[in-house]
């Protein structure tokens, strides 16, 4: 439509410029029959209506040239993009850049082509990082239903990424974890949210830690969400988990050792000057334990100190701290309410599993 509109403009000019040639050429000294002869008007007339059709030749030859190569471009652009909603990947130097070889308005479109190629591989450049990034990368809305979610989901926590969209995210969330994961979204819809740390489900049904960071970008047209970076953080809990029972148990019996017996019986003490809960505490160590080491031997002597914990632990009231304090010496922490009471009770049985008899070898 463009050039038929051109076409008609140039003959058209052609037209007037041969209507207008007679009386110019008159000034420019022709003579006077010459000039007002029907064919001369007739000729200048025919001369502008081919300089009309030539021009416009010209242009469509040399500006079509440009257009059709720019929409060649611009549907192979398109294709790749529209590819690119279907398998998330767009093919980075899908086209090639059209070479600006003119100051003028067709140059600036090849300008503004090579501009969105730079813009579109610089958001694939992101789109990859997101896409092979450790972290799973999801998108969720005000109502915490999941918009997005990166492919790193599937070897994190098993599932496929499309079988997320449209779920709630606290969905995944350990029941036990639930409530905090639930004020974690909501402070950071009010702009105060900060690391969570949470089990998430995996798809085999078992539950994975997972530290997740938080960025509400519901204002920003390009994601108009909040967006969550989830990391697997099992092996760092497990690791956490290990240094603590190394740090508060005693490694051979595996009872709570002085640290730990320390910080609760400073946490019974608290609680018995801020609320009046008694407490008490039964000591007990094991008489003549180096004879033991000396003739049966240090692994006689550990299967013995074993067999005492095993059977204080089982002596005592359940919520009570059994720990090793030192190498033959025990204690119990009773706290309640009838732990004063229940002090001698518990002395008394603690004695009498101590009593019997333990076979260690042949003895």
């Amino acid at each position: 439509m463009v050039f038929t509109d051109l076409a008609i403009s140039m003959v058209v000019l052609g037209v007037l410029v041969g209507l207008a040639f007679p009386p110019f050429a008159r000034v420019l000294g022709v003579p006077r029959q010459y000039v007002s002869t029907p064919s001369f008007t007739l000729a200048c007339v025919g001369a502008g209506v081919l300089m009309g059709i030539t021009s416009w030749v010209f242009a469509r030859t040399v500006i079509g040239r440009r257009l059709r190569l720019l929409a060649a471009q611009l549907t192979v652009v398109a294709a790749a993009v529209d590819d690119s909603g279907r398998t998330g990947h767009l093919p980075v130097g899908a086209t090639e850049r059209i070479v600006v070889d003119s100051d003028d308005d067709l140059g600036a479109c090849a300008g503004a082509f090579n501009a969105l190629l730079d813009a579109l591989e610089h958001g694939e450049h992101f789109r990859a990082l997101v896409r092979n990034a450790s972290d799973v990368i999801t998108v969720v809305d005000v109502g915490g239903d999941v918009t997005y979610v990166s492919p790193s989901a599937a070897w994190i926590l098993g599932y496929p990424p499309q079988s997320l969209i449209g779920t709630a995210v606290l969905d995944l969330v350990h029941p036990e974890d639930a409530a905090a994961a639930q004020g974690h979204l909501s402070a950071l819809f009010t702009g105060t949210g900060a690391p969570v740390v949470a089990r998430l489900r995996h798809r085999d049904g078992t539950y994975r830690w997972c530290e997740t960071v938080s960025t509400d970008l519901r204002s920003d047209p390009a994601v108009t969400g909040v967006v969550l970076s989830t990391r697997d953080v099992s092996e760092r809990r497990r690791l956490e988990v290990d240094l603590r029972e190394a740090a508060f148990h005693d490694h051979l019996t595996g009872l709570p050792n002085r640290a730990l017996f320390m910080e609760a019986l400073t946490a019974a003490e608290s609680a018995r000057e801020a609320t009046g809960t008694p407490l008490a505490v039964v000591f007990l160590d094991l008489d003549d334990l180096k004879p033991v080491n000396d003739t049966l031997g240090h692994e006689a002597g550990d299967a013995l100190l074993r067999t005492v914990a095993t059977r204080l632990a089982g002596a005592v009231r359940p919520g009570d701290v059994v720990a090793r304090l030192a190498g033959d010496e025990f204690a119990v922490l009773l706290v309640g309410e009838d732990s004063g009471a229940s002090a001698d009770a518990v002395a008394a049985r603690v004695l009498a599993s101590a009593s019997e008899p333990v076979r260690a070898g042949e003895r």
